[in-house]
């Protein structure tokens, strides 16, 4: 508590918290890191009756297992990775500011500030072995391969490794050539040995890596009326905003959501920074409880048959009404070769992003197939739409990387945001009402009626829209339509007390 002044009050803190090393993530895990090299020998005597040897000759003798410490092991493979720095706890920041204020007799208002700052966060950004973007420029050429019998490719190959400065070690086509990976990609990733390094996309784990970092910030009001007279009232208001590279503490279940396994751009990890699909700006919550003065002790019928039939009633809720969630725009497609990234679509400026025709958006007809809302690509890198049904502008969206625009000019990064803010799913509305009735029938015995009402006006709230441009339902809710919202079962309750 920092002070008051009269019948105001202030208030703050600060707080450092720090998480468990996570060293999971699917769909691999530790067994990488934690078994090392074993071996399980077989001794069968050869009659099934003599020993294999006598005990004093000690344990008999076994081929010994591949010692891990040869740095050939793993050549040509995917490999896991365990950086020095990701040994370091997720950490997270917390500061409060916060007045409150006496209105009235039981009745207080606080208006605050909350602010939350995550960083070393469980993340699957890096790619160690990721191919550098400067190479991004030569396009299809990276996917040529050094031992392709075809004199124009071998021409080409062996133009670019000049202008690169690049030769190939004697190592490299025996070790990939079998397998069909000796590429131009390959050759210029960083540790040309090895093929990913890192990454549950290729089946291991960036155990521990934690590149990932996080903000929260939000205002806070709250209007409280403790129980007098019968009434007790709650009422809070939250505006807040989340940006984050780090939505889940297992990083796979972000690309789950998003579609999005690894960064376009791992070289940059604060470039994957963008809005949490999770982020809700605005919630109000109303919560109450009203206890009619009628009855035993009460101001109203507190004698007689009246006070039994009229006493003990309570109506109480529960309501809240918040913003929808940002639509997660699966913009993105494999990146180059020699890459575990992907790489974005982009948005073209001036151009607004929601259809001239969207207020008659029909969900409905596009999730049976009658009008789909989704766009065609086309190899010049624009979309056309697939019908008149759309909630999103075909137009609004291009892509940097059709075919046409790779061959001439090579791998560009998208600019489309992960997360689109500015178009969300449907405002969650929700009601819960309770009706009490508590009728007593001796000193400490009563008898409890209650109704209790989910959802009461019965809303149909729609769940997260698809936000993939040339999926057929682009703009639709997904999961067939499915709702978010509670259903309505009124449920009855008799209770004996005593």
């Amino acid at each position: 508590m920092f002070g008051h002044i009269r019948n105001i009050v202030f208030r703050g803190g600060y707080g450092i918290y720090y998480g468990a090393l996570f060293y999971d993530d699917l769909p691999t895990g530790t067994i990488q890191f934690s078994n090392g090299g074993t071996v399980q020998p077989t001794f069968t005597s050869p009659d099934s009756f003599a020993p294999v040897q006598a005990l004093s000759a000690g344990f008999p003798a076994f081929p010994p297992p591949m010692t891990s410490t040869d740095p050939t092991l793993s050549n040509g493979n995917n490999v896991g990775y365990i950086a020095p720095s990701y040994g370091r706890p997720a950490r997270t920041q917390n500061w409060t500011f916060e007045i409150q204020k006496e209105l009235a007799s039981d009745l207080i208002l606080s208006v605050g500030y909350v602010g939350v700052k995550g960083d070393r966060l469980h993340t699957n950004i890096a790619q160690v072995n990721g191919l550098d973007p400067k190479f991004y420029n030569l396009g299809n050429s990276l996917g040529n391969h050094l031992s392709d019998p075809n004199p124009l490719i071998q021409a080409q190959n062996a133009a670019i490794l000049s202008s690169l400065g690049v030769t190939v070690p004697s190592w490299f086509e025996p070790l990939y050539q079998p397998q069909g990976r000796d590429t131009i990609a390959q050759l210029l990733r960083p540790f040309p040995q090895y093929q990913d390094i890192g990454g549950s996309n290729n089946g291991m784990c960036s155990c521990l890596e934690n590149l990932g970092i996080s903000t929260y910030n939000s205002f806070q009001a709250k209007l409280e009326r403790r129980f007098r007279n019968g009434l007790n009232l709650l009422a809070s208001y939250t505006y807040s905003k989340t940006l984050t590279n780090a939505d889940s503490a297992i990083p796979v279940f972000s690309g789950f959501q998003t579609n999005e396994f690894s960064a376009q751009d791992p070289f940059n990890p604060l470039s994957q920074k963008a809005l949490s699909y999770q982020d809700t700006p605005h919630t109000l919550v109303l919560s109450y409880l009203y206890e009619l003065p009628a009855g035993p002790g009460k101001k109203h019928f507190n004698q007689g048959v009246a006070s039994k039939i009229l006493g003990g009633w309570q109506i109480g809720a529960v309501q809240r009404y918040q913003s929808g969630t940002p639509t997660i725009l699966n913009t993105n497609f494999n990146g180059p070769p020699g890459t575990d990234g992907t790489l974005r679509y982009s948005i073209v400026p001036g151009v607004p992003i929601l259809s001239p025709n969207h207020g008659s958006f029909d969900a409905e007809l596009a999730n049976s197939g009658t009008a789909k809302s989704g766009c065609t690509a086309n190899s010049d890198g624009t979309f056309t739409s697939m019908s008149s049904n759309n909630l999103f502008n075909c137009a609004a969206f291009f892509d940097p990387n059709a075919p046409d625009l790779l061959a001439s000019r090579g791998y560009v990064f998208g600019n489309a945001p992960l997360v689109l803010g500015n178009v969300r799913s449907q405002h969650y509305f929700n009601e819960d009402f309770a009706i009490q009735k508590r009728t007593f029938i001796g000193e400490k015995q009563s008898i409890v009626f209650k109704v209790d009402i989910p959802n009461a006006f019965n809303r149909h709230v729609f769940g997260n829209l698809d936000g993939g441009i040339t999926d057929s339902t682009f703009g639709a809710p997904k999961g067939n339509l499915a709702v978010v919202s509670p259903v309505r079962q009124i449920q009855l309750t008799l209770r004996y007390q005593f």
